[in-house]
C-alpha cells in the first residue's frame, strides 16, 4: 500500500466455538511506525464503529511503534467476527518511512467467557513503492529508506581564478530510487554568470542521450535526457566541472540547481551547489573617498598643503582580505 485504499487483512476470518456463543474480549496488537519520525500523516490502525454494548480501549508505547487495542464485552460471535472483519491498516505519506525493509504486523485474540482462542490471526503488512521520486543528496551516512534532510541537498565548491576547472558535485554524492531502476532526465541551471563566455560547464558525454544547452545574459542550462540505469546518471551528475577562464574573474558566488527524473516521471528535491569564486594574488582596489578633489597652494607660505585634507580619505580594498603592507604616493 502507497497511496491507496486502505487495507483490510482480515475481512476473510471466521471464529468459531464449540461451546459458547458469545465471546468476552477481543485484543489486537499493531506493530507499526508511527513514532518513527515527526510525520503528518503515520501508519494507521483502521478500527470500526464500535458495537452497542462493546468497550475500546487502547494503548501506544512510548516509542510509537506499536499500540494494543483491547475490546471488551460480551456479545455474540457473529458481533465480534463483524468487528474483526472492519479492522484495517493506512498509510497516505507520501513516502512510508522504513519502505523497503520493515513491514508491519496486526495480531488478534479472542476471548469467550472461559478461555483465549486456541489460536492467533495474524496479518503481515507490506508496503510497497509506488512512483517513488528519487533521491539525490550529498550525505552518504543517511538512511538510504529515509528522505534527505535539508543540509543533505546543499554543498560548497571552491573555485581558485587562474586554476584548473572544478568538479561541481562533491564524491559523497548518492543517487537512489526505491522503485526505479532507471533514470530519463537531469536538469542543471548555473546562475550568477556574471563574465559571459568566460564561464563554462563540461560534462562527461554519454551515447544515446540528448542535450539541451541554453545560455542567457547571467546564466546557463543543461538539459540531458534519455533512458538510462540509475548508475549512469549518478556518474554524470559526478562529471559536472565548472571554469572560468578570465585572468580576473568576477568575485563571489555561483548558484548551480539539479534535480534528476525517473522515467515514471517523478523528480528529485532539487540540491543547490554554491561555487565560490576566489582571486589570486589580485590588487588592491584604492577608491578616494570623493569623486573629484582639488587642493590649492598659495604661493609665498612656508607651511605646505594637505594632498586629501580632512574628512576626506582614501580607502583601500583588497578581494582577499589580505593586509595592506605599503601605500606609495606620486608627485607628477
Amino acid at each position: 500500500i502507497q497511496y491507496g485504499s486502505p487495507v483490510f487483512p482480515f475481512q476473510t476470518a471466521v471464529i468459531s466455538d464449540s461451546d459458547n456463543l458469545n465471546l468476552s474480549r477481543a485484543k489486537i496488537t499493531a506493530n507499526i511506525l508511527s513514532g518513527a519520525r515527526d510525520i503528518d500523516e503515520p501508519d494507521t490502525v483502521i478500527l470500526p464503529a464500535t458495537p452497542n454494548g462493546l468497550a475500546v480501549g487502547q494503548s501506544a508505547s512510548i516509542d510509537g511503534t506499536n499500540i494494543d487495542i483491547e475490546v471488551i464485552g460480551l456479545a455474540p460471535i457473529s458481533v465480534y467476527v463483524n468487528y474483526v472483519r472492519g479492522i484495517g491498516f493506512q498509510n497516505s505519506e507520501e513516502r512510508p518511512f522504513k519502505l523497503l525493509t520493515n513491514n508491519r504486523d496486526i495480531t488478534i485474540w479472542v476471548f469467550d467467557a472461559e478461555v483465549a482462542s486456541a489460536n492467533s490471526l495474524f496479518a503481515l503488512i507490506g508496503v510497497v513503492a509506488v512512483n517513488d521520486p528519487p533521491i539525490l543528496q550529498f550525505d552518504p551516512t543517511a538512511d538510504p529508506e529515509d528522505l534527505p534532510a535539508p543540509d543533505a541537498l546543499s554543498h560548497v565548491t571552491v573555485f581558485h581564478e587562474d586554476g584548473p576547472p572544478v568538479s561541481v558535485a562533491p564524491n559523497t554524492t548518492t543517487l537512489r530510487d526505491v522503485d526505479s531502476a532507471n533514470m530519463s532526465q537531469l536538469y542543471c541551471r548555473l546562475e550568477g554568470v556574471v563574465d559571459g563566455m568566460y564561464e563554462n560547464l563540461t560534462w562527461l558525454q554519454i551515447p544515446g542521450l540528448m542535450v539541451i544547452v541554453d545560455r542567457g545574459d547571467d546564466w546557463i542550462t543543461v538539459m540531458i535526457s534519455g533512458t538510462a540505469p540509475i548508475a549512469m546518471y549518478h556518474r554524470l551528475f559526478l562529471s559536472f566541472m565548472y571554469h572560468h577562464r578570465e585572468n580576473e574573474p568576477t568575485l563571489g558566488n555561483r548558484y548551480f540547481y539539479c534535480n534528476i527524473t525517473d522515467t515514471e516521471g517523478d523528480t528529485s528535491e532539487t540540491v543547490t551547489i554554491t561555487i565560490v569564486v576566489q582571486g589570486v594574488n589580485d590588487g588592491i582596489d584604492v577608491v578616494l573617498g570623493v569623486p573629484e578633489m582639488r587642493v590649492v597652494f598659495t604661493e609665498g607660505r612656508q607651511a605646505g598643503v594637505y594632498v586629501i585634507p580632512a574628512p576626506h580619505r582614501i580607502v583601500g580594498d583588497d578581494p582577499e582580505g589580505h593586509r595592506i603592507q605599503k601605500v606609495v604616493f606620486e608627485l607628477r
